[in-house]
């Protein structure tokens, strides 16, 4: 496979990719502290153009929580993403 990292000062991206006849396998995952990652996982998946997409979000804040599960656009880009 191959692998990519950033680094910009606390904040860290990696990417990697295995391509395989069969099946192949693409991740990112930052520590980057954005304010929405609607942009960013939107961006992410329009460059990988997935057929299963699937996103793990770990929030520090326990409260931020409920304004994540409720922000609309991240409902959008969900359904977006499964007319993929």
């Amino acid at each position: 496979g191959y692998s990519m990292n950033g680094l910009k000062k606390d904040a860290y991206w990696t990417i990697h990719v295995t391509p395989e006849s069969h099946c192949s396998y693409a991740s990112f995952e930052t520590n980057l502290g954005l304010s929405s990652y609607n942009n960013l996982v939107s961006s992410v998946a329009d460059f990988f153009v997935p057929e299963i997409f699937t996103v793990a979000l770990f929030i520090e804040r326990p409260q931020a929580v409920k304004q994540v599960l409720d922000d609309d656009e991240v409902r959008k880009i969900y359904t977006s993403l499964l007319e993929i």
